[in-house]
């Protein structure tokens, strides 16, 4: 998944953080969407349902919602098959 365009839905709650993020994707061709905790990322997720999020990267400690909660709802709203496909790497 390494660069070219990707949909990648980032969720950080630090803007300087997300900034640096967002350019490091926006290099390398990803489209990325942006949320500043979970619940926000939630309606961004809603309001794409029709196109795929290729990459959700997350904070996990957010004001709100954190990012386990977030990626347990958006692995639950997947169709059935694709949610064996994610892959949880949590660092705190």
């Amino acid at each position: 998944m390494v660069g070219g365009s990707k949909s990648v839905l980032l969720v950080e709650d630090e803007e300087a953080v997300r900034e640096i993020t967002l350019e490091a994707f926006e290099i390398h061709g990803d489209k990325v969407l942006e949320a500043s905790n979970g619940l926000e990322a939630t309606k961004v997720i809603e309001s794409c349902r029709s196109k795929n999020i290729d990459l959700l990267l997350t904070d996990v400690v957010m004001p709100i919602m954190g990012g386990r909660e977030l990626a347990g709802i958006h692995r639950a709203s997947l169709p059935k098959g694709n949610s064996s496909t994610c892959l949880d790497i949590h660092m705190t």
